[in-house]
């Protein structure tokens, strides 16, 4: 596995690839082993790191190949399998369909970054803050001082958008996205308006039928 800090930049350099090829209007990638090669990275975490980018660009790219040969590191303590192998599995024969609505405040989906506001987008950059090291699993994402040195992880968009992630036991997904702990006073929260404790926790959403709601039931 490649350390944290290793592995938030690699992601990132993924994520530019991605960029560029949809600002040239690019419908369909051809990748290569991402530096299972000469640097030696671990085609697994590797191939879990595109996974992770290529979710997040579904719906955007027709298709995507990955170009990929064993090399001299395969069969050794560092590569058993070889390249080859570990993208066969993480890819072979499968499609990533989008998310809908893609409207929920904070997550990513492509190159757009949804606001807060839950219906405009920011400015596509592929050279903005630097990404913090410890990614989805930083301490001090919500200090505003850290905040304006490094960019973080968006919020994980299946948690988001269904309420249930299905990748909770998937680490580099939890580590790639950031997945907010439930509040423990639900929809009674008294602080639910409160912009730093809305950012840390998640609360239910609110009853669609709002003052007419005759359903007094706690769940």
């Amino acid at each position: 596995m490649l350390a944290g800090k290793y592995a938030v930049g690699t992601r990132k350099k993924i994520e530019n690839i991605f960029a560029i090829a949809y600002y040239h209007k690019h419908d369909s990638l051809v990748l290569s082993a991402i530096g299972c090669g000469a640097f030696k990275n671990p085609p697994d975490h590797i191939a879990q790191l595109c996974f992770s980018v290529i979710q997040q660009y579904a719906g955007f790219f027709k298709l995507i190949t990955f170009a990929i040969i064993d090399d001299h590191n395969a069969g050794h303590h560092l590569n058993p399998e070889g390249n080859v192998q570990p993208f066969r599995v993480a890819f072979d024969g499968k499609s990533v369909e989008p998310l809908s609505p893609m409207n929920k405040p904070n997550t990513m989906f492509g190159p757009y970054l949804i606001l807060s506001d839950g219906s405009s987008v920011s400015d596509v950059s592929i050279c903005d803050l630097p990404p913090c090291l410890f990614g989805a699993n930083c301490k001090e994402m919500y200090d505003a001082k850290h905040a304006q040195q490094y960019s973080h992880p968006p919020l994980c968009p299946y948690a988001s958008i269904t309420g249930k992630c299905p990748f909770k036991k998937n680490s580099i997904h939890m580590s790639s996205l950031i997945h907010r702990r439930p509040c423990q006073y639900g929809g009674e929260c008294s602080h639910i308006d409160e912009k730093k404790h809305a950012q840390e926790v998640e609360h239910p959403p609110y009853c669609p039928d709002k003052g007419n709601c005759q359903n007094m039931k706690e769940e």
